[in-house]
């Protein structure tokens, strides 16, 4: 390749990959809390909404709710991209 980073980066990089309904690979570069939650919905043992009360107690938010709603924004989002196709509630 023409590019070789001479430095580890600080921080992980989290790729998304899937073929979308047309069967076309795609990708998508998540932060680690949306990470961590496909992480925890691939797992299969908990809904979307107990997923996302877990990410907010793990993050400690003040105000899960503002956790919760932005999960349910990158769940539909994802779901959009035909990368995830639901979630159990």
């Amino acid at each position: 390749p023409k590019y070789k980073p001479t430095a580890a980066q600080q921080e992980t990089t989290h790729i998304l990959a899937f073929r979308d309904l047309d069967f076309e690979v795609r990708f998508v570069v998540l932060n680690a809390v949306s990470a961590r939650l496909l992480a925890l919905l691939h797992e299969g043992n908990l809904s979307g909404e107990k997923a996302l009360h877990q990410v907010a107690a793990e993050l400690k938010h003040p105000n899960p709710d503002v956790v919760t709603a932005g999960g349910l924004e990158i769940l539909e989002d994802l779901r959009r991209q035909q990368a995830i196709l639901g979630v159990l509630k």
